[in-house]
């Protein structure tokens, strides 16, 4: 959810695009999930850069009312093709 919420709130004028995977792989190395050192999770959301931005843009409609869910789907069928491609 950290990362849906830095993505909307777009804190940077340049780089949130970029900085928004680095920070997905800090959070999962914190809770002991290294996959990010085998696998480039970059890689593979830029595969699906589609869904990711309308995704994203589903996630974000309302201001203080997002439905979390499309983003949740999404960042979690990441991590499984990570997985599957590990």
């Amino acid at each position: 959810m950290f990362i849906l919420d830095f993505l909307s709130i777009h804190p940077f004028n340049d780089g949130n695009g970029r900085m928004a995977p680095i920070l997905t792989l800090l959070l999962l190395y914190k809770f002991g999930f290294e996959l990010g050192r085998y696998i480039s999770l970059e890689k593979i959301i830029e595969d699906s850069k589609e869904s990711y931005y309308e995704t994203l843009r589903q996630s974000s409609q309302g201001l203080h009312e997002n439905d979390i869910f499309p983003w949740v789907n999404f960042i979690l069928g990441i991590f499984v093709s990570a997985y599957k491609e590990f």
